[in-house]
């Protein structure tokens, strides 16, 4: 794919310097194994950064219902006109066609072949289409345009525009409309095709995907039954910019429709920690006071991200500072033979994350035999078929699950510990889910080399 130069000014990516010293501590989070599988097929595969590369890649079938109109409709359609002030001009004059709308909304089965990763806008986010597809990108006014042609005549275009509010969306808008004449269109109601995009998993449930449809999200359908075409427009702010997508489908080959879907719904950022915004306030080594990010966990099959406020932290006894939820509260326990730092979340119930010292008087080899003793785990639950000795995990019904990563420094034993309560239900996707921020707390660590361990 073509890349452009641009002078735009974009958001900035975390610096990853922060993990110079916890290097391996990163490798064993993504590592960490999970012992329960996934009790439905994944519709999609969602990949970026350093995890696409090592990835494997299945083929899997999207479990939705029946296309084109076929069976009963999954929803009440409803008439629910768009806040005026966030549709362009041109689409205002579209009417609610209900019939229309039922066919337009209910999208799939839709067949998906392994993927290939290509990162867009600059290198700033990353999608991923099949290798047979033919990927064009170019710099409009105030952003890029990136255009995918498929096998089967499909087109599809994704703008991001750096400024969610800007003019250009109308612009572009119309100038897509005037080259594609249409004979029927309506508009979709966005919640229902937020909850159809859901239930036919095509967006898994428990993915963050508030953000791609947001308060001044709008999807209008056109159709061209002399063309024999199908059109979309799809416009939400994503990632603190403006995410418009144009479809342009075979009228006739409705199981392919799902597609559009898939790529409204995956472009990720191609940093595994995508910065927002940072505050002007700075903690006592210079870094913002709070930042709002995404952090994503890799799976084999999917990425999962979790937008966090996160505050500066600084662990004076053990001499580091880092970044950990804005809404966390953090606790010291002294155990027998360790010291840990529990960074309780609410919304996470009973799960947490901590960051620990081990005595010095206690033998690396003594150390899987401590957390057993001290967390009461049962020991036949703990892995053995990890080869790696610097991490080991757990899972139990009754005790819940976690993983333990150790690093040395300075000649001491420390550790990240993440507990996922038997009180939630473990499944593969959370446990993957809750490995964002533990992993953020590692990228951003700064040790004092002042201090003395």
């Amino acid at each position: 794919m073509k890349k452009q130069s641009s002078d735009q000014d974009y958001v900035e990516m975390s610096d990853q310097t922060y993990q110079k010293s916890f290097h391996a501590f990163k490798q064993g989070l993504a590592e960490a194994p999970s012992r329960k599988n996934k009790p439905y097929l994944l519709a999609g595969l969602s990949l970026t950064g350093a995890a696409i590369a090592a990835t494997l890649l299945f083929v899997s079938t999207m479990d939705a219902p029946s296309p084109n109109g076929q069976g009963d409709a999954p929803y009440i359609l409803e008439d629910k006109k768009q806040d005026e002030n966030s549709v362009p001009e041109i689409l205002e004059k579209v009417e609610f066609q209900e019939e229309f709308a039922k066919e337009a909304i209910e999208r799939g089965p839709y067949f998906l072949s392994p993927l290939q990763p290509e990162t867009i806008h600059h290198d700033e986010f990353s999608i991923s289409t099949n290798d047979d597809w033919e990927i064009k990108e170019q710099e409009i006014p105030k952003g890029t345009k990136t255009t995918l042609i498929g096998p089967n005549s499909q087109e599809l275009t994704i703008l991001l525009l750096d400024d969610p509010q800007t003019d250009q969306a109308s612009v572009e808008i119309e100038t897509f409309l005037n080259e594609h004449p249409y004979t029927s269109s309506t508009e979709l109601p966005i919640e229902q095709v937020r909850e159809y995009v859901i239930d036919a998993r095509v967006l898994l449930s428990f993915d963050d995907t508030q953000f791609r449809f947001d308060d001044q999200a709008y999807m209008y359908s056109f159709k061209n039954d002399e063309t024999n075409r199908l059109f979309d427009v799809f416009s939400s702010e994503m990632y603190g910019k403006r995410l418009i997508l144009f479809t342009d489908f075979p009228l006739d080959e409705p199981d392919i429709w799902a597609q559009a879907y898939f790529f409204m719904t995956r472009v990720y950022p191609a940093e595994s920690t995508y910065v927002l915004s940072t505050s002007e306030e700075k903690g006592e080594d210079g870094r913002a006071l709070t930042k709002d990010v995404f952090t994503a966990s890799f799976g084999v099959s999917s990425s999962y991200y979790r937008r966090t406020t996160v505050e500066w932290y600084e662990n004076k006894e053990l001499g580091f500072s880092t970044y950990i939820p804005q809404n966390a509260q953090v606790e010291k326990v002294v155990h027998n033979g360790m010291m840990e730092w529990i960074v309780d979340v609410p919304e996470e119930g009973p799960s947490f994350y901590s960051f620990g010292k081990i005595d010095q008087t206690i033998a690396f080899n003594d150390i899987k035999d401590l957390f057993i003793s001290e967390y009461k785990i049962d020991e036949k639950s703990v892995s053995k078929e990890n080869e790696n000795p610097f991490t080991f995990d757990y899972y139990t019904d009754e005790q819940g699950s976690g993983y333990v990563n150790l690093v040395e420094f300075k000649g001491s034993w420390y550790f990240i510990h993440r507990h996922n309560s038997s009180k939630e239900v473990p499944e593969d996707s959370e446990i993957r889910e809750f490995m964002g921020m533990p992993s953020y707390f590692l990228d951003e660590l700064v040790w004092n080399e002042e201090q003395e361990n």
